[in-house]
């Protein structure tokens, strides 16, 4: 998770290995840090990323969104939720699968609308995106009344 999101944060699908190892490393207890390369080599016998030349990536884009959506399912920070669904609203495809994975995985629909609905106010292109996002999740939200938001 911790690597999903910074790589799709910066609109890639690749990343280096000195990232690989900074979350490697950050994950580890210090007595087992050294060891990083070990956890790598298993990523990626594994397939849960593949090595791309001097890069890596994993395997599906739908597995990076995934993670960078359970990451932002565990960031407190609302801010940061805020400037990713306001760049959706937008237009910003990028994000479409993060979102449709987060508001999924919410426990709490009418949060997801008290959220929304300060970024969407009064416009509709804005609302027309949110309830296409909401739509697209399968059986999720149908109790949701747009014209409230």
């Amino acid at each position: 998770m911790r690597l999903a999101m910074p790589v799709h944060e910066s609109a890639k699908r690749l990343f280096d290995e000195p990232a690989l190892e900074r979350n490697i490393v950050d994950s580890l207890s210090v007595r087992t840090r050294s060891d990083w390369r070990l956890i790598r080599d298993e990523l990626v016998q594994d397939r849960l990323i593949i090595r791309a030349g001097e890069e890596y990536s994993f395997p599906h884009l739908s597995f990076q969104e995934y993670l960078a959506a359970r990451d932002l399912m565990t960031d407190p920070a609302e801010e940061r939720r805020s400037q990713i669904l306001l760049a959706y609203l937008d237009g910003d495809d990028w994000w479409r699968e993060v979102l449709i994975f987060y508001v999924g995985m919410c426990s709490n629909p009418p949060s997801v609308r008290t959220w929304a609905s300060a970024l969407i106010a009064s416009n509709s292109e804005r609302m027309r995106r949110f309830e296409e996002l909401c739509s697209s999740a399968p059986g999720f939200y149908p109790d949701i009344d747009f014209a409230r938001i």
